[in-house]
C-alpha cells in the first residue's frame, strides 16, 4: 500500500475519533498545528513511518519541512496545515505558500516527493479547484469532507 493510501484510509478514522477534541481545540486562539504534528508523529511510529521533524530542507535557512517521511521505499517533504476559528481566511492561502515552497527545496532532496496535508474545519468550499480539476499540475489532489471536517491531501512526484 502506498503511503498516501494509508494515509487518506486512517485520516478518516483518525479525524472520526477525535472529532470532539478537534472541535474545541480549532475554536481556541493560537492554533492547533503543533499537536496535531504530535499526534500525526504518534501514527507514523505506529505505523513504520520512519520520519524526522523540522528540518531544514529549502534554501532559505529559517524555513523548515513539517516531516521528512520514510516508508516503503519512497520519501516524502510533508507540510502540514490546520485549520482553526481564527485563520480561516489564511488558510487555503497557507496551503498555496506550502506548495510554492517546494519550489526552492535543496538538491539533496529534490528527488523527494512532497505533499500538503490540510486539516479542514470549516468545511470546503471548493477553494483548491485548480488542483482538484488538474488546472495545476500535482500528482494527487484528495479533498474528503463530512460537513465541516476534513481533509486536503495534494502530492507532487519528483
Amino acid at each position: 500500500m502506498s503511503f498516501s493510501a494509508l494515509f487518506r484510509r486512517e485520516i478518516v478514522n483518525w479525524i472520526g475519533e477525535n472529532e470532539r477534541k478537534i472541535n474545541y481545540i480549532s475554536r481556541l486562539p493560537g492554533g492547533f498545528e503543533i499537536w496535531f504534528q504530535c499526534e500525526m508523529a504518534c501514527f507514523f511510529n505506529s505505523n513504520n513511518v520512519f520520519f524526522e521533524r523540522e528540518v531544514n530542507v529549502y534554501r532559505k535557512a529559517d524555513l523548515k519541512a513539517d516531516f521528512l517521511l520514510h516508508f516503503d521505499g519512497e520519501s516524502y517533504v510533508a507540510e502540514l496545515k490546520c485549520q482553526s476559528f481564527y485563520n480561516r481566511g489564511a488558510f487555503y492561502p497557507s496551503i498555496i505558500r506550502d506548495i510554492e515552497k517546494f519550489s526552492q527545496i535543496k538538491r539533496e532532496y529534490k528527488d523527494y516527493r512532497k505533499l500538503v496535508f490540510g486539516l479542514i474545519t470549516d468545511g470546503y468550499r471548493g477553494e483548491l479547484l485548480e488542483y482538484e480539476r488538474g488546472e495545476k499540475e500535482c500528482e494527487l489532489c484528495s479533498i474528503d469532507t463530512r460537513g465541516a471536517l476534513g481533509y486536503a491531501l495534494i502530492s507532487f512526484s519528483p
